[in-house]
């Protein structure tokens, strides 16, 4: 079940403990790991997140966006060929007798 999107006042919360502090680990934050990974995805103009942990958006380098953006595009990629798989097994399923050309 997909969650609920966060609300202006939880992106202002987590605002306040990333403001001037460079990168801070999910641990060093006093809300729950669910609530701001969910609070990230809302507002991706305004966080981001990365191997550091997370960071205002408007804090970053160019090449902290960069990076960041090539390491969700890879992420990204790897979940599309995930999904190709099981795609392709759910239809072996669907037509067992049927050709299934794997391209």
């Amino acid at each position: 079940m997909k969650p609920s999107p966060a609300s202006k006042q939880q992106a202002k919360s987590l605002q306040g403990h990333l403001q001037n502090r460079g990168w801070v680990k999910g641990k060093n934050i006093a809300l729950n790991n669910r609530v701001i990974r969910n609070i990230v995805t809302t507002y991706p103009h305004k966080f981001i997140s990365g191997q550091f942990g997370y960071k205002l958006v408007s804090e970053c380098s160019v090449e902290e966006l960069t990076r960041g953006a090539n390491d969700h595009r890879s992420r990204a990629m790897v979940l599309l060929k995930k999904a190709k798989i099981w795609d392709e097994s759910a239809n072996e399923k669907l037509h067992p007798y049927k050709f299934v050309n794997p391209v």
